[in-house]
C-alpha cells in the first residue's frame, strides 16, 4: 500500500506538471506583398498574413531629420490586416523612422526601417562605375522579425550590343537586368532611341531626326527582359518600315532593319530608355552598339563573301 500510495503521488505530480506546461502557438507574420513606393501627397499601407494568430503592433513614427515624435497608431492584425504608414503631407526626401513593436507569440519584436519618397533618379548603364544600384527605403516587406527596405537593380551582365535575327529584326531578346523585386515591373515609358542620322526610315515617323519605338518590358523571376511593341508595317520584301499603313506593307510589332542598310544603320545612335521605373521612379539609359550578324566568309544567304560549290576534293 506504501507503494501504491508513491507511485500515485508521483503519477498525480507527473500529470500535474503536464497540464501546467504552457502550450505556445507558432506564430509567424508576412507582407502579402511589399509596401510602395512611398509619396507624400497619400498614405502607404502595409498588407500582412499571420496564420491565424492575432499580432500586435505598436508603432511610433519619427521625422528622421528633427528627430520628432509625430504619430503614434496602434494595431491589431489577425489573420490577414493592414498597417497604415501616415506619409501625407509628412514624408520628404529627409526621411522617415517607424519604430515597430510587435509579438510573434511569446516574443517581442522591434524593428526601425526608415522610408523615403522616390528620388527619380538617371542611370546611364554605361557610365556606372559599379553596375549595381541600391535605393533605400523605397519599400517596405517583413518577415517575421526581419524587414527590408531596399531595391536593387543589377546590369553586371546587361549586353549592350544589340544585333538582328534570322528574320532581320533588330534583336533586343537578350537585353535584360536584375531587379530585387519579383512582383513589380512598373514603368510610365519603355522605347528605343534612335538618332536615325542616316536616314534608314524615311517613311517613320521623326522628330527632327529622333524616332521612338515603343518596347514592352517584363519580369520573369527577378529578371527584366523587353519585347517588341512598334505597332508599325513592314514591307515583306525590302524590310522597310513605316509609322503608317502603306501599300505592300503588312502590320507588325516587330522592329526591322531594312535589307542592305546595316552599314548606314551603325552610324546611327541607338538607346533603350526606361521612364519612372521601379519603386525609385529612376530612367534607365542603355546605349547600344550595333554590330551586324553576318558573317565575313560563309553560306551565301550570311555572308559578305561566299563560294558557290561543294568542297574540292
Amino acid at each position: 500500500m506504501k507503494f501504491t500510495s508513491l507511485v500515485s503521488l508521483s503519477l498525480l505530480l507527473s500529470i500535474g506538471s503536464r497540464s501546467l506546461t504552457p502550450i505556445f502557438q507558432l506564430v509567424s507574420i508576412n507582407s502579402i506583398i511589399p509596401a510602395g513606393p512611398f509619396s507624400i501627397n497619400e498614405d502607404s499601407y502595409i498588407q500582412l498574413f499571420t496564420n491565424g494568430a492575432t499580432v500586435k503592433f505598436s508603432v511610433d513614427y519619427c521625422d528622421l531629420f528633427y528627430n520628432s515624435l509625430y504619430s503614434h497608431i496602434d494595431y491589431e492584425c489577425q489573420s490577414m490586416g493592414s498597417i497604415r504608414l501616415p506619409f501625407k503631407n509628412r514624408l520628404t526626401s529627409k526621411g522617415i523612422r517607424g519604430n515597430f513593436k510587435y509579438n510573434l507569440g511569446m516574443k517581442q519584436v522591434e524593428i526601425n526601417p526608415v522610408f523615403y519618397p522616390p528620388s527619380y533618379q538617371t542611370i546611364n548603364v554605361a557610365l556606372l562605375s559599379e553596375k549595381v544600384v541600391v535605393h533605400e527605403g523605397v519599400c517596405f516587406e517583413i518577415n517575421d522579425d526581419k524587414y527590408n527596405t531596399k531595391e536593387t537593380l543589377d546590369f553586371t551582365n546587361t549586353n549592350r550590343y544589340i544585333t538582328t535575327n534570322s528574320k532581320n529584326q533588330i534583336d533586343i531578346s537578350d537585353v535584360n537586368f536584375m531587379y530585387s523585386n519579383s512582383f513589380f515591373s512598373s514603368c510610365s515609358k519603355a522605347y528605343l532611341k534612335i538618332y536615325d542620322y542616316e536616314n534608314v526610315y524615311p517613311y517613320v515617323n521623326k522628330i527632327g531626326n529622333l524616332i521612338e519605338v515603343p518596347i514592352n518590358i517584363y519580369n520573369d523571376k527577378n529578371e527584366i527582359g523587353l519585347s517588341w511593341n512598334s505597332k508599325m508595317y513592314v514591307n515583306s520584301q525590302t524590310l522597310d518600315m513605316s509609322s503608317d499603313p502603306r501599300e505592300n506593307y503588312e502590320e507588325t510589332t516587330s522592329f526591322y532593319l531594312p535589307i542592305g542598310k546595316e552599314s548606314q544603320f551603325s552610324r546611327n545612335e541607338v538607346s533603350l530608355i526606361i521612364e519612372e521605373f521601379g519603386l525609385n521612379k529612376d530612367t534607365i539609359i542603355i546605349p547600344f552598339d550595333y554590330f551586324s550578324s553576318k558573317r565575313l566568309f560563309g553560306a551565301c544567304y550570311d555572308s559578305d563573301y561566299c563560294i558557290e560549290g561543294g568542297i574540292k576534293r
